[in-house]
């Protein structure tokens, strides 16, 4: 079928604004679609041009357009609006319009949205406060992870962050049933996949099980600072003390102001009986975050560095 007049002009500035767009040339490319507009808009390449304003990180004008395609079609188009309403949600995130946001997400589901993106940014904007297991929140943010997960099952974020709840919440074995499919998928260790198995592992007082996960983590291009001190705590627990030693100093080699990892090997120079470092690490504690030395007046590693009249001169 020929197009004549302003339909074929249309078609064919709108092609020069999707060939722009390819070429990555998104300023020119909206400047195509405006000059489409003039004349005609359909709703596709509507919104087609608020895509691009994401792209620009432009949300105020995407939101616009977004809702001027929702007061066209609203109740005649579920597949677009839910579209559209995705595409809100997403504007409204990156604007920290946290309300919004969960707003346009739910009703991107209502429409039939069937991707994981959403459920797995509704499940974060959930679980963004941290609210206790049996709060709306945080049973809705795990809703929305299973459901991510049934439409994904290679996800690997959405593994993460619902061990991530399932921890926080202290069903362990849960999270670590997460955080060990993760591992599988995560091959690269991009989300330190070990990290996360080693401390659920730890928490369950599985310490060997623990340990190996913490020193695969360390072969990672970019381990998760964080293992260094958790194994100077686990090498302390289990009396390898030399080894606890080593990580303690890694730790604060690479945060001098780690002042759990000062403390913790003021106490294992006080369990080694060597109390003149002991008591350098707890000046050092004394004259830069003084609230830590509170801990040592009943902590019971250092009863014996108690009875050393320095301890007394620690709090003058």
């Amino acid at each position: 079928m020929w197009l004549f007049g302003k339909k074929k002009k249309y078609f064919k500035r709108i092609e020069i604004a999707e060939n722009l767009r390819k070429e990555g040339k998104l300023e020119e490319a909206i400047n195509a679609y405006l000059d489409a507009f003039e004349d005609i808009i359909n709703v596709k390449d509507y919104f087609n041009l608020a895509c691009i304003y994401i792209d620009l990180k432009e949300y105020d004008k995407a939101i616009h357009i977004f809702e001027d395609i929702v007061n066209e079609i609203k109740n005649k188009n579920d597949a677009v609006l839910a579209d559209v309403y995705f595409g809100l949600g997403l504007c409204h995130d990156n604007l920290c319009q946290k309300e919004l946001a969960i707003e346009n997400y739910e009703s991107a589901i209502k429409y039939g949205y069937n991707n994981p993106d959403c459920y797995y940014f509704l499940a974060y904007l959930y679980d963004e406060e941290e609210k206790d297991k049996d709060s709306f929140e945080t049973k809705r943010a795990i809703e929305c992870l299973e459901t991510a997960i049934n439409i994904a099952p290679n996800y690997v974020y959405s593994y993460v962050c619902l061990g991530n709840i399932y921890a926080r919440c202290e069903d362990n074995e849960k999270a670590l049933k997460c955080f060990l499919k993760s591992l599988e998928l995560d091959k690269d260790n991009v989300t330190n996949s070990n990290y996360n198995v080693a401390v659920t592992y730890d928490v369950l007082g599985k310490k060997e099980e623990a340990l190996k996960y913490y020193l695969e983590e360390l072969k990672a291009p970019n381990p998760f600072k964080a293992v260094y001190y958790n194994l100077g705590i686990l090498y302390k627990d289990m009396k390898k003390y030399d080894e606890s030693l080593q990580y303690y100093l890694k730790a604060i080699e690479l945060d001098k102001e780690d002042f759990n990892a000062w403390y913790n090997l003021a106490c294992l120079y006080a369990l080694r009986n060597d109390f003149d470092n002991a008591f350098s690490c707890l000046t050092y504690i004394k004259y830069n975050k003084k609230k830590y030395l509170e801990s040592t007046k009943t902590d019971d590693e250092l009863v014996e560095l108690r009875k050393d009249k320095r301890y007394e001169e620690l709090f003058r």
